[in-house]
């Protein structure tokens, strides 16, 4: 017998039974000539309950395919490092610090080599000098000034004095005051007593390590002292201080050496002393009289400048405005994304300061 003849219009039934019966197995019914190429109905047939849609968390993978997922709902992937970012954060805050540190000791030399005014002073008919401080545009009351007296003797040695607003007129005197022999014997000849229980110590390289030794008590009195202190050393270096009764006042005095005379040292005692005292009261002339040894001294030279006042503020204040300004940096580089700056900027806080001390004991090493 043929097979009836289908109209190609007519769609093919596919039975596969209701869905929720799980233990019955879908039937298909294709019917007719399998050559028929007309569209094929699928009839799911009627279901209990909605098929729910499924949400997925990640990237799942079935035998029929991938399923695309919304990638913000998978995990961040981890950022790489920006090593630009992070090396101009460790270098960027050196190079400015170095660079503000230039700028504040550039400014500073320039303020205070800056001289304000220069004017003579001339003897008197009595052998002293009058400082009138009117004579110069400087005025206390207005800023600090610091003043400088300068001079030069028969012996072309260059000496001077200073003082400032507030404090008196002083210099440094170097009295001779003993001879270092060739045998090691130390001869100290002060020009003023040791005070009562003080210890004078002295000190000296004997070319392998620094040696010290006790010349003796003083006792208020006594201004002689001696003491052999074995082989001396090639180089006039002993140094050392005392504390002296100076009549008006107790100061310390350095001990140093000087000139080689036939084998032998001479050693110095440099004394600062008080040429005037300071009235505590600006535009107030006061008289002083050298120390001995410039009695042919006609003519001294008087410089002054501002060594305070508002000027100088600004660059003072700049190591706190870098410093604030860092803290700033680190903080704003984390609020707008630039983390690895601020990484690098707090590993400066870290590196910046080995690479100081390491460089401080290299110069050490290395000159000493």
């Amino acid at each position: 017998m043929m097979p009836e003849e289908k109209d190609d219009d007519t769609p093919v039934s596919i039975d596969l039974g209701n869905l929720n019966e799980k233990d019955s197995p879908a039937s298909v019914d294709l019917g007719g000539d399998e050559g028929v190429s007309a569209p094929i109905a699928i009839d799911l047939g009627a279901t209990d309950e909605a098929i729910q849609p499924s949400t997925f968390s990640g990237s799942i993978t079935t035998e029929a395919g991938v399923i695309q997922i919304d990638p913000s709902l998978m995990p961040p992937e981890k950022e790489a490092m920006k090593k630009g970012q992070f090396f101009l954060g460790l270098f960027a805050p050196i190079a400015i610090s170095i660079l503000l540190s230039i700028v504040v000791v550039v400014s500073e030399e320039a303020m205070y080599d800056d001289w304000e005014n220069e004017f003579t002073i001339t003897k008197n008919s009595d052998g002293t000098f009058t400082f009138n401080p009117n004579d110069s545009d400087a005025n206390c009351q207005d800023g600090d000034y610091e003043f400088e007296f300068r001079w030069e003797n028969s012996t072309w040695d260059f000496e001077h004095a200073w003082a400032d607003c507030w404090s008196d007129i002083t210099t440094t005197v170097a009295y001779q005051s003993g001879r270092w022999h060739a045998d090691g014997t130390l001869e100290l000849n002060l020009p003023y007593a040791p005070i009562d229980g003080f210890d004078i110590r002295v000190m000296w390289w004997d070319g392998n390590s620094e040696r010290s030794t006790s010349m003796g008590i003083g006792d208020g009195e006594n201004k002689n002292f001696s003491k052999d202190l074995g082989n001396r050393n090639q180089y006039c270096d002993i140094w050392g201080d005392v504390r002296i009764d100076m009549d008006v006042e107790i100061s310390y005095a350095n001990i140093g050496c000087g000139d080689h005379d036939n084998g032998n040292y001479t050693v110095f005692l440099y004394v600062e002393e008080t040429l005037a005292k300071n009235s505590g009261e600006w535009g107030v002339p006061v008289d002083f009289t050298l120390p001995a040894g410039n009695e042919d001294v006609e003519n001294l030279t008087v410089q002054s400048w501002d060594y305070g006042g508002g000027d100088m503020d600004f660059f003072e204040m700049l190591p706190l405005f870098c410093c604030l300004g860092f803290i700033g940096l680190i903080v704003a580089a984390f609020m707008m994304g630039y983390k690895w700056f601020a990484y690098g900027a707090l590993t400066s806080l870290v590196v910046a300061p080995v690479i100081f001390v390491i460089a401080c004991f290299g110069f050490l090493i290395f000159f000493w």
